[in-house]
């Protein structure tokens, strides 16, 4: 039956009530353009308030994912095709003919202007430099030792701006906080809070000075830079959560803190779930409460910095609130 519907659904397709009709039935809860080609024999995940735009490409093969977060926005005519997973965080939005192809995963409040191009795979040109370049490419997809150059995962942080026609390729970290210009190749990784633009991209200015410090505070906006990943940051956001005193997370965060002297790292945190929650970072499993205390992990990173602190909640649905942070 379902056979049957899709292929009564592509010869009406020019009618584009019926397009738009049977892509929402697939998809409910997701804002769908006219024109949307969506082939989805892998995984689609989305959360509420998504949207993507006319003549869009959604193509999601078999054992492969795309995942959007909630409020993301998608252009007309973007293009869609994970190889292994896409992933886009919470209220991204890509402009009109954006491209992402292969292993990417685009961070939270990003802002691509039209025509960015994204991808992981690659041709290898080099690898027998006398054969036809398609040749070379057969060989290493028939080779499972070779098969690693030909996919480079892609990896843009939280609160990055693209700008048009930009292209980042394969291998390629923006850091959080970068602005990448229009026209740009991005070649190299991308530190945080940089400028970067030209071909191959270099370094143009810094949007601000990021030094991670040893102890941030929810209520000292210069240190949310530091509250790096997973946290809701939004000034809808941290109004919302300011009545909790600290700021919201959910799943996964990390924080980025200057660990260079070593030491433990402490959290003060709550759940604002009535029945609380766990915590686990290195290994390690720390109860919280509904009352604001003190959490305390050991550092097995050693001396950093600027050391990642990735924080997993459990169960993901529940919400933590993070007052401060610090190492000691």
């Amino acid at each position: 039956m379902a056979r049957f519907l899709d292929r009564y659904v592509r010869y009406f397709s020019r009618f584009g009530p019926v397009e738009r009709a049977w892509n929402r039935y697939k998809h409910p809860g997701i804002g769908i353009a006219g024109g949307v080609n969506f082939r989805v024999e892998g995984e689609f995940r989305y959360g509420s308030g998504c949207s993507i735009g006319e003549g869009s490409n959604i193509i999601i093969p078999k054992e492969t994912l795309l995942v959007l977060g909630n409020a993301c926005y998608l252009g007309r005519y973007v293009e869609f095709g994970p190889l292994g997973r896409i992933t886009i965080g919470t209220g991204t939005s890509l402009q009109d003919r954006c491209i992402l192809l292969g292993d990417v995963t685009v961070g939270c409040h990003c802002l691509f202007a039209p025509n960015v191009m994204i991808s992981s795979g690659h041709h290898n040109f080099d690898l027998d430099p006398s054969s036809l370049i398609s040749d070379q490419d057969r060989r290493v997809s028939q080779d499972a030792r070779l098969s690693v150059l030909r996919n480079e995962p892609v990896v843009i942080e939280d609160d990055c701006w693209l700008g048009i026609n930009a292209v980042v390729m394969p291998g390629v970290k923006v850091g959080k906080g970068a602005v990448v210009g229009a026209n740009a190749v991005v070649v190299h990784d991308v530190e945080p809070y940089t400028v970067v633009g030209g071909v191959p991209a270099r370094t143009i200015k810094k949007r601000l000075s990021f030094v991670p410090p040893r102890r941030i505070t929810y209520a000292d906006p210069s240190a949310r830079p530091y509250f790096y990943s997973g946290f809701e940051l939004s000034q809808k956001s941290l109004q919302e959560y300011s009545e909790y005193g600290g700021i919201a997370a959910r799943e996964e965060f990390v924080l980025c803190l200057d660990a260079s002297s070593g030491g433990a790292i402490h959290l003060v945190v709550r759940s604002i779930d009535a029945s609380g929650c766990e915590l686990i970072a290195a290994g390690q499993r720390a109860l919280v409460s509904a009352e604001f205390g003190e959490v305390v992990f050991e550092n097995r990173d050693g001396p950093s910095a600027a050391l990642r602190i990735r924080a997993q909640v459990v169960p993901s649905a529940a919400t933590l609130v993070v007052r401060e942070a610090w190492i000691q």
